[in-house]
């Protein structure tokens, strides 16, 4: 064998072996990177045979959980539903005395309203439905809320310009007075 032959074989090799522990770093890479997330499934698959009562053990970790809060519209009170039920019934939409719940027949009710009054006819509440209703705001469904008012802009009267004998005189400084 020539000198040239060796070293093409001694770079071949390197190249081999240069390729394996790239291919070797990568997958470690990729084990660690995996690796919180299949001890998580590990978890979860080892502790569904431990227990007998599987329903008991998922109702323990959603008890553990943070309750998740829709960001969308609240429940209207009870009382605001009587009194919407009292609006539909003045239109007569709604039949019976209000209940307060929002029942069947009041998602009927509401329904009707809102097609009768070219509205998307969905029974749901909203805020044009609502001032159909003589129930909301003018601005509803409209245009953006208003953002509140702090209270020290409300109370406060315009700026009216000070008056007496203390307003009207300049005033000095006593290091530019002069006697």
């Amino acid at each position: 064998m020539s000198y040239i032959s060796i070293v093409n074989k001694i770079e071949r090799v390197c190249l081999r072996f240069a390729l394996a522990a790239t291919v070797l770093t990568i997958a470690c890479v990729l084990a660690v990177a995996a690796r919180p997330l299949s001890g998580a499934a590990a978890n979860k698959s080892s502790a569904a045979p431990q227990s007998s009562h599987p329903a008991t053990q998922s109702s323990k970790k959603k008890a553990k959980r943070r309750p998740h809060h829709d960001i969308g519209q609240k429940v209207p009170s009870t009382d605001r539903i009587q009194e919407i039920q009292s609006a539909l019934s003045r239109e007569g939409y709604y039949k019976g005395d209000p209940s307060g719940k929002w029942d069947s027949d009041t998602q009927d009710a509401m329904r009707r309203f809102q097609e009768e009054h070219d509205l998307t006819g969905s029974g749901k509440l909203d805020a044009q439905s609502l001032q159909k209703l003589g129930l909301g705001s003018d601005i509803a469904g409209v245009s953006a809320p208003r953002p509140p008012q702090p209270p020290s802009q409300q109370s406060k009267p315009a700026s009216a310009p000070a008056t007496g004998s203390a307003a009207n005189v300049p005033a000095t400084s006593s290091a530019t007075a002069r006697p």
